[in-house]
């Protein structure tokens, strides 16, 4: 997958050493930086959710607590 070159970096082909070239070191960082950008998504999409679901229910109850017109509503809703 990866292309290598024998030899040092000055063009003598001395130590026979494999080295990786510039293209293979990028690839591998994009690799890495999209990997990290999908995780973050993901996290952040998931986080959306449950942020949304728990604000719902804690909304639900200040209504109840402080606004009497929720009070009722609840308590109508339940006769029905």
């Amino acid at each position: 997958m990866a292309t290598v070159r024998r030899g040092s970096s000055n063009g003598s082909s001395g130590s026979g050493a494999l080295r990786r070239t510039p293209n293979t070191r990028a690839v591998v960082a994009a690799v890495i930086g999209n990997a990290l950008e999908w995780y973050d998504f993901v996290v952040f999409s998931f986080m959306t959710v449950v942020i949304y679901v728990m604000m719902g229910i804690a909304l639900s109850i200040i209504a109840v607590a402080f606004i009497p017109a929720a009070r009722h509503a609840d308590v109508d809703e339940a006769r029905v």
